[in-house]
């Protein structure tokens, strides 16, 4: 098959050539796009954030971030039921302004532009996805949760204090509430302070008994192993011999170079050695690992195929019939893109039938393999921590 079928048939380049030609094609039109589409409004609770956050910061500027969070939260679920209904419907108003101004963005587009729009917002969730581990929705690895701080466990504690039940139903500013609970903080004495300390100490202590045991079962990867050279020039560093002033590291890998050149056949026998005995306990590592944790993957291996959309899925299936095998990619894209646009909407459900078939079997894998990207990134970790020897 000719250079475009071919093109096509190889999965990695079939789900990222309609994107790409499209950027290359229209990605001043797309962004123009982007840049006019009505924003989403906040929630109910995001407005009360907005509205709080600043002057808790401002009054307790020693509270960690988490920390600030877990308040605001607290205070959000802490106000009466007037309270949050003149947020929730702030929030309504917010979000039937932008329904309508999004029906009339929508409207204003033609098939092209929304199917684009659609693209762009496919990538887009998968880009906030892949924040997993570092932010965004993280996986659940069974790591153990973080305890509260002294100062969080009292706040915890004095919001369903009948003082603050009281305050509640007078329906006092949730500003006023945390500068009470603030001062009232100020006045516990030393004794009363320490318990919340004591419960705070014992919750760490229970924590990190709790990670230790977690970090017991979690698997350590395999340590590679080192090549003759690499055997000769991590001894050359622990000897010290290359310790010279100022001597930058590049410098002292140009040494270590040199000094390998200048060895025998004979000198580096012994080296060869070492590495021979090093590869052996490499794939005796490894046995191990893979008869616990099944096969050892590198990353390429384990990064899963992201999911088709409906029109990629057509394009694709489309293109291993072999119609289009003589002309380039940028007319072949545009005769599929007329089409798609000539399907009836039963026609192309089919195809978006076949794309969330493939987003759920993405989004499994992706799970999967984000458990096990942290799971290597903290036994890497582990291994940089291990002194050499």
């Amino acid at each position: 098959m000719l250079r475009i079928a071919r093109s096509f048939l190889q999965p990695s380049i079939a789900s990222a050539l309609f994107p790409r030609c499209l950027a290359s094609a229209s990605g001043d039109a797309i962004a123009e796009l982007v840049k006019r589409r009505p924003r989403r409004p906040k929630n109910s609770y995001m407005l009360f954030a907005e509205d709080v956050r600043g002057q808790l910061k401002d009054e307790f500027p020693h509270l960690k971030p988490g920390e600030l969070t877990l308040l605001l939260s607290d205070q959000y679920r802490a106000l009466s039921e007037a309270r949050k209904q003149d947020y929730k419907v702030r929030a309504d108003e917010l979000l039937a302004e932008f329904r309508l101004a999004k029906d009339r963005f929508m409207r204003d587009l033609d098939e092209a532009q929304k199917q684009e729009l659609v693209e762009f917002e496919r990538r887009q969730k998968e880009k906030k996805k892949s924040r997993v581990v570092m932010g965004g929705q993280k996986v659940d690895d069974g790591r153990p949760k973080r305890p509260l701080s002294a100062y969080a466990l009292f706040i915890s504690d004095y919001f369903g204090s009948e003082d603050m039940k009281s305050l509640k139903d007078l329906k006092t500013p949730m500003t006023d509430r945390m500068i009470k609970a603030g001062e009232k903080w100020k006045t516990l004495s030393d004794e009363e302070k320490e318990d919340y300390r004591m419960k705070a100490n014992e919750s760490r202590t229970k924590y990190e008994e709790e990670l230790r045991i977690w970090k017991e079962h979690q698997p350590v990867l395999p340590k590679k192993a080192l090549s003759p050279y690499n055997i000769f020039v991590k001894e050359l560093f622990m000897s010290g011999a290359l310790d010279g002033e100022n001597m930058k590291v590049k410098d002292k890998m140009a040494a270590a170079a040199t000094r390998w050149k200048e060895l025998t056949d004979d000198e580096k026998t012994d080296y060869k050695r070492k590495a021979a005995d090093d590869k052996e306990r490499y794939e005796k590592d490894v046995s191990e690992y893979e008869a616990k944790y099944g096969p050892l993957k590198t990353g390429k291996e384990m990064v899963p195929k992201k999911p088709l959309g409906p029109f990629a899925v057509f394009t694709q299936e489309v293109a291993e019939t072999g119609q289009f095998a003589d002309k380039e990619a940028k007319e072949v894209l545009h005769e599929m893109a007329e089409m798609w646009r000539a399907m009836t909407e039963t026609e192309k459900q089919v195809y978006a039938e076949k794309a969330d078939a493939d987003k759920v079997r993405y989004e499994q894998e992706y799970r999967e393999w984000q458990a096990l990207k942290a799971m290597r990134e903290k036994a890497a970790k582990r291994r940089r921590k291990t002194p050499l020897v």
